[in-house]
This record gives structure tokens, C-alpha cells and sequence, in this order.
């Protein structure tokens, strides 16, 4: 219950109106409890900070290389990972990684290529599955 509060109660944080400088106190301060946090703890927070437009990219960025049970719904929602760290991501993480971006809403041809180009069966099966994005040749 008390982890469910704190997680509540970061989301909200980050959900209201905050200056740049107030919002990257607050990634700080997450960063640091992250480092801390039990799995299960790290994986609800991404889960609730995935569908959060404002959240700090390093925030983001922090949860998208953690462990794939974190990272997966970040990679799979977070609006504020760019093409960059998609394509850092997936050049340096494995195929379960590769699957969740392959999963994504929308992605450039570039990051749809590079999944592409692994050559993971899992990962092509996801895009192809992925009805909302356009496969190009």
C-alpha cells in the first residue's frame, strides 16, 4: 500500500505544472529512490510515468535501460523517447528490448528499419503484428 501511495504520489508530481529546473529536482530525487527500489516498485512507477508526456527524458531514459520488466512499458508508450534513443537502445540492449519498441504506436522508418535489420524472428513478428504503424520497403 505504501509503495502503490509513492507511486501515486510521484505521478502526480510530475503531472502538474513545473518549471524545468523544479521538474529536474524531481528526477533527481526519483533517480536516486530507483537505484534503491525493488523491481516490482521500479516497474509500476515506468508503468505510470510511460503515458506522462512531461516526464524528464533522463527519467525516461533511466527506467528504458533498467531491467526489461521495467523498461518494457516505457519503450513501448513513452512518448518522450525520440528516434536517438530508440536507436541507442536497440543497438545496445537484446531482443526483448527489441520487441517492446516493435510494439510502439509510432516510430520513424528509420527505427522500424534498424528493428529490421536484427533479424530477430520475435521482434519481426511484433512489427508485423503492430497494426499501427506502416511497414515500408
Amino acid at each position: 500500500l505504501a509503495r502503490a501511495e509513492l507511486v501515486s504520489a510521484v505521478t502526480e508530481l510530475l503531472d502538474m505544472e513545473l518549471s524545468p529546473r523544479e521538474s529536474e529536482l524531481i528526477a533527481d530525487v526519483l533517480i536516486g529512490l530507483m537505484r534503491q527500489a525493488e523491481l516490482d516498485m521500479r516497474e509500476a512507477l515506468a508503468e505510470r510515468l510511460a503515458v506522462i508526456d512531461n516526464v524528464p527524458l533522463r527519467l525516461i531514459l533511466q527506467l528504458a535501460n533498467d531491467e526489461i520488466e521495467v523498461a518494457g512499458s516505457v519503450l513501448r508508450k513513452s512518448t518522450v523517447l525520440g528516434d536517438l534513443d530508440l536507436i541507442y537502445i536497440i543497438k545496445s540492449k537484446g531482443p526483448a528490448y527489441w520487441q517492446a519498441i516493435a510494439k510502439r504506436e509510432e516510430m520513424s522508418n528509420q527505427v522500424v528499419n534498424l528493428l529490421s535489420d536484427t533479424r530477430d524472428l520475435d521482434t519481426a513478428i511484433a512489427l508485423a503484428e503492430n497494426e499501427k504503424i506502416t511497414l515500408r520497403t
